[in-house]
């Protein structure tokens, strides 16, 4: 639109300016130019961001897209978990080793497969989900051990 073109609204002449675009009440354009693209910092832009200054706004008001933790971080920190897990078994004879390797390490390797199923995206449920099934397999393997021990 140019300048040239009014919109009448009620008993007010409105005009479109040139540098932004935007419809501003005839009596505040100064030229066919609103109060803002005249100002001294819009005047020391050049001619094309004066044009884009709309788009611009736009642009920084979006998110940036966050990308889901690659499962081979998982994967690494289970393992070094495993490893902190058996040095402080062996090291200080402490069963804190034992709690480590027990609690830690199944989440960290079920949460990306089970983050895959959820399709792709980390959630809160895909946690949950790898939590859970964890402590069902946890509980299974440790029953398994206690009927071992009972056979014996």
């Amino acid at each position: 639109m140019s300048s040239d073109e009014t919109d009448n609204i009620g008993k007010v002449s409105f005009q479109v300016c040139t540098v932004c675009g935007i419809s501003e009440p005839e009596s505040e354009l100064d030229d066919g130019v609103c109060e803002h693209c005249s100002s001294d910092v819009h005047k020391n832009r050049d001619s094309e961001d004066k044009i884009n200054a709309v788009t611009d706004i736009k642009k920084t008001a979006k998110p940036k897209k966050s990308e889901p933790i690659s499962f081979w971080y998982f994967w690494l920190a289970a393992g070094i978990s495993i490893y902190l897990g058996i040095h402080i078994l062996v090291e200080y004879d402490s069963l804190w080793g034992v709690a480590l390797i027990i609690t830690v390490p199944p989440t960290l390797i079920l949460y990306p497969i089970i983050r895959f199923l959820f399709g792709g995206k980390d959630s809160i449920g895909a946690l949950l989900l790898s939590v859970i099934v964890s402590e069902i397999f946890k509980s299974k393997v440790k029953s398994k051990i206690i009927e071992y021990d009972k056979n014996r």
